[in-house]
């Protein structure tokens, strides 16, 4: 711990998607995020005035399916989409698994009756507590572009990634309302960030809310529950992974892949989840989960 920390207060960590959904994810508080989205999407022509949380999360809400992907879903006043997850635990799908709920979120706009040119640009934004892309960057953002001329084909797609472990190190030079968010994410008990708070207010009612759930011996509890539910399913997975590897090594990786899969896919099952859930908290294809689920039936 820094020595510029408080360890008077013992604050949750704002990274367990649950804690971030309660401080970002809530209409009576949306200014927090607004401010967020403006300052990490930094444009001056179209910052947003006001959105609405589409998945809002309340104060009494705690998620009785532990397979709940905590995101936040919102839509701008100017009809843009945006949708925000943070990642606690490392994910080697994560860029597949963005570009999957890119395109749901996006074609989920046509309602019956709409056509193509209603589709609204759609943004995602990740979080991440390790490092994922091969560049020192910390805050790094994706669109379709030529391969050439680097002009865009349309701005419907902008994906964000932001990568906490590189923050010491990186040489990107980053705004300071960006800094004291990025501060807050990573350790909200620094005594400089009560002062660079004071800059941006919204900052300061995130750390209010962060020290109200953290006195809550409840929320300690659901917060506790929640990052255990999540390492425990990282663990999970990479063990199913490494077993499937080993054992299957004499046939190949693909094979010893489709072998951890099938343990996870199995282990699942047997708690009673149905292929949809699975494949949406593993992504894994609902085709391969099918097709063990026919291997099953026939042995």
């Amino acid at each position: 711990m820094s020595d510029h920390t408080d360890t008077t207060q013992d604050f949750l960590n704002p990274m367990i998607d649950y804690v971030f959904k309660k401080i970002f994810g809530r209409e009576d508080h949306k200014a927090i995020l607004i401010r967020f989205l403006n300052d990490f999407l930094a444009g001056e022509s179209d910052r947003i005035v006001d959105l609405r949380v589409l998945n809002p999360i309340n104060d009494k809400e705690y998620p009785k399916d532990k397979e709940t992907t905590l995101d936040i879903k919102a839509k701008v006043s100017d009809g843009r989409y945006v949708n925000i997850e943070v990642q606690l635990m490392e994910d080697i799908t994560m860029v597949k698994r963005t570009l999957f709920y890119w395109g749901e979120t996006y074609t989920r706009q046509l309602g019956t009756g709409m056509a193509y040119h209603q589709l609204a640009e759609t943004i995602m934004i990740n979080i991440l507590s390790y490092e994922l892309l091969p560049h020192d960057e910390i805050h790094s953002t994706y669109h379709i572009t030529h391969d050439r001329n680097h002009q865009r084909l349309v701005e419907d797609l902008e994906i964000h990634f932001v990568e906490l472990p590189k923050l010491l190190k990186s040489p990107q030079k980053l705004s300071d309302e960006i800094k004291t968010w990025l501060l807050f994410l990573t350790d909200p008990g620094n005594k400089g960030l009560a002062k660079k708070s004071k800059e941006v207010k919204e900052v300061e009612m995130a750390i209010d809310l962060l020290k109200e759930m953290s006195q809550s011996e409840e929320e300690r509890m659901r917060a506790a529950s929640r990052e255990r539910f999540l390492r425990d399913k990282a663990t999970l997975y990479e063990s199913g992974r490494i077993k499937g590897l080993v054992e299957g090594e004499e046939i190949g990786l693909r094979k010893g892949e489709e072998l951890g899969m099938k343990k996870i896919v199995v282990n699942m099952l047997k708690k009673g989840k149905d292929a949809e859930s699975i494949s949406e908290s593993t992504d894994i294809s609902i085709e391969m989960i099918k097709k063990i689920m026919r291997e099953l039936k026939n042995h």
